[in-house]
Formats: structure tokens, sequence, C-alpha cells
């Protein structure tokens, strides 16, 4: 694509431009960026980023969620987060709003985004600015603790948002506040049977706390109770003697027959992992 071709693609992708060719110049960019030379042409032109991004606060559908699509594609891209995060502040807004219409595609773009450092402490410093409490975490957990009625509601989804989050030594202090008590909330979705998105973010979550030694001794303690919550997803219906089961922790003792373990083999993978640290 020359610069004439990519000054014609822009102007049909601007707000006063028509729908229909607004349309058909997302589904262009939408095909490009099935391709690796494709994502890579348009990440090199941050004015068709730019485009893309506002197009995501489209009213209609049919033009915001080709927008959305194209730029979920293109943060697969090693260093993409970095050419998006200009659009961070936005899509977090949107996001939060409770009238947008498509606040799990936004969560989805946000969390691609957040797995590089960069773009991740510049979504932090934004949470934080929009304040909230525990470093601007508060939106998102509620959010995430609450089955947000809207369709196609984020709440799930979130998980993986908190687990990036999570990995910044900022957010974690935050997360394990004692008086705030906002890793005590997480506990019990690592047994969501309704949702693996969200046990897993919630499992990645765990282990990036666990990674500070400070805080083990609180996790593991009454105030916290953590361990059953990691052990609990691992366990299945074994049955085993009387003298073994007693030395087991009580949530563990006697389950029912019907007990299953966590099936996801990642989930699993995270959960021994917090376990060893």
């Amino acid at each position: 694509m020359d610069e004439r071709q990519a000054q014609e693609l822009l102007g049909f992708l601007r707000p006063e431009a028509r729908g229909d060719l607004k349309g058909r110049a997302l589904r262009f960019v939408l095909g490009l960026t099935g391709g690796a030379e494709g994502r890579r042409l348009l990440l090199a032109r941050p004015d068709l980023l730019a485009a893309l991004l506002a197009l995501t606060g489209e009213p209609r559908p049919e033009l915001a969620e080709p927008a959305f699509h194209a730029l979920l594609n293109l943060a697969a891209e090693p260093g993409a987060g970095g050419a998006l995060r200009a659009g961070l502040p936005d899509l977090l807004r949107r996001l939060l709003d409770p009238a947008f219409p498509l606040p799990g595609l936004a969560c989805a773009l946000l969390a691609n985004c957040s797995r590089e450092e960069g773009p991740c402490r510049e979504l932090l410093a934004e949470l934080r600015r929009r304040g909230g409490g525990g470093a601007g975490l508060g939106p998102l957990l509620e959010a995430f603790c609450a089955q947000d009625p809207r369709p196609g509601a984020p709440w799930h989804q979130l998980g993986a948002l908190l687990g990036n989050l999570s990995q910044l030594p900022e957010a974690r202090d935050a997360l394990l506040e004692r008086s705030g008590g906002a890793v005590r909330r997480l506990l019990p979705f690592t047994q969501d049977a309704g949702s693996a998105a969200r046990r897993r973010g919630v499992a990645g979550t765990l282990r990036n706390c666990c990674f500070d030694p400070r805080h083990h001794e609180w996790l593991l303690s009454e105030q916290v109770d953590l361990l059953p919550f990691l052990l609990l997803p691992l366990a299945g219906p074994e049955e085993f003697p009387e003298d073994e089961m007693e030395r087991l922790p009580l949530d563990l003792q006697y389950l029912p027959a019907e007990k299953q373990r966590e099936p996801e083999a990642d989930i699993r993978q995270m959960l021994l992992e917090t376990l060893l640290l």
C-alpha cells in the first residue's frame, strides 16, 4: 500500500465518511489484519490505528465490531501494545461505561494490549487517574465480582486483564492491601464452574500475588486461608484411608463422589506453580 492508497483508505475511515464507505473500508482493513504482512503495514501507520481506535466508539455495532476485531488481530503482533497505547484511555472509558454496547470486545482488546509492560503500566496509571480505590483497581474488581447483566458483559474476561495488571508490583500491593480485602474477594472464583476464563484469570492473578514472599504468612493465615482455594480445584473424588483423610485440611476431607478436578491443564499448572512459590 503506497501513501496515496493509505490516505484514500484513511479518508473512508474518518467520522464524517458515509456509513457504507466506512463499512467497506473496515472490511478491507479486517482482511489485511488476517496476514502478518498486512498487520505490519497497519501497525506502521499511526493515523490508520487512530482511526480504527476512534471507530470502536461508533454507535452502530456493524461498524464498531469490525474495528474491534481488526485491532484484536493487530494486538496479537509482538510490540503492538506500544503502537496501540494511545487508545487505552478511551478503551477503558468504554469498558467502564454501563451504556457501552460492546464491553466484552473492549475488555478483550485491553487484555491483549496490557500483556506488554509499557502499555500495562500506562493502563494502571490511567486507572489511578480515574480513582476508585485500590490503585484504581476498584472498578475492575467490582465488575469482575458482580455478574454484569448486560448482554455480552465482560465480567468473566476481566480476569485476564487483572492477571496482566497483577504482574506490576504496584497492582499486587493494592490487591494484597490487608484492610481492603481485594484478594479475598477473588478466592471463590478459583472454583467458578461457569467460566474457565474467570478461573484462569484468578489463578494467574493469585500466582502473581504469591511471587512476593513477604505476604506468604498472611495469605496462609486464617485471615485469608489461601491454601484450600488452591488445593480444592486440584482435588478429585478419590477416597483415602481414614488416617490419611484426617491429615488433610478440613476443606479437602470427605469430598463428594461427584467432585471433579479442574479440567483445564493450564489452570491446573498455574495453581501448582502457586503452591510451589
